[in-house]
C-alpha cells in the first residue's frame, strides 16, 4: 500500500507537470496570435488618414512582416514534426528572405565560430524578423506625412512587438526544456 501511495503521488505530480507545461505553452501561443493581430490593427488605425501609395505600402509591409513572423514562429514549433526550417516556409519571400539568408547561418559549411544545428539556426529566424518588423515600424516618419504617428503611439507598437517576442521566447523555452522525469521512471 505504501508503494501504491508513492506511485499515485508520482503519477499525479507528473500529470500536474504536464498540464502546467501545456497551459504555459498555450498562453504563449495566445500572446503571439494576439500581439500579431494588435500590431497590424494598430498600424492600420494610426495611419488610416494617409491614403498615399507610400502609406499603403507601409501598412502592407507591416502586415506582411507581422504575418511572416508569426508563420516563422510556427515553423520553429513544427520543426520537430515536419523538418522544415523557418527560412524555407513558402510565405517568406523577397527582401525579408534575402535578409534572413545574409543574417542566419543556413549553410553549416561556412560556420565562423560555432556549429549549430539546422533547428538552432531556424530558431533565430523569428528573432531576425522581429528586427525587420521594428525597422519598418519606425520608418513611418518617412511615409506617414498628413497625420504622423506620435512617439507614444510608436512606442506602443514597438512594445507590442516586444510582447510577441516574449511569447516566442516562452514557446522556445517550452520546446527546448525537457520534461522532468519522476524518480520511478529513472529506476525502471
Amino acid at each position: 500500500t505504501f508503494l501504491t501511495l508513492v506511485m499515485s503521488f508520482l503519477l499525479v505530480s507528473r500529470v500536474n507537470t504536464a498540464l502546467g507545461r501545456y497551459d504555459a505553452a498555450r498562453q504563449n501561443l495566445d500572446v503571439m496570435y494576439k500581439e500579431a493581430r494588435n500590431i497590424i490593427q494598430t498600424a492600420c488605425i494610426l495611419s488610416r488618414s494617409d491614403t498615399t501609395p507610400e502609406a499603403k505600402h507601409w501598412r502592407m509591409t507591416v502586415s506582411y512582416r507581422t504575418l511572416v513572423l508569426l508563420r516563422a514562429a510556427m515553423a520553429v514549433i513544427d520543426y520537430a514534426e515536419d523538418g522544415i526550417p523557418a527560412w524555407d516556409v513558402a510565405e517568406l519571400t523577397g527582401e525579408e528572405k534575402e535578409d534572413i539568408f545574409r543574417s542566419v547561418l543556413v549553410d553549416s559549411q561556412h560556420a565562423h565560430h560555432t556549429r549549430r544545428s539546422e533547428w538552432e539556426e531556424s530558431m533565430r529566424v523569428p528573432i531576425r524578423l522581429t528586427y525587420l518588423l521594428r525597422k519598418i515600424l519606425t520608418e513611418h516618419r518617412k511615409v506617414i506625412v498628413t497625420h504622423p504617428i506620435c512617439q507614444i503611439q510608436e512606442t506602443k507598437m514597438l512594445s507590442t512587438v516586444d510582447s510577441f517576442e516574449s511569447g516566442y521566447f516562452g514557446i522556445r523555452k517550452f520546446i527546448t526544456t525537457p520534461v522532468p522525469f519522476p524518480l520511478i521512471q529513472v529506476r525502471t
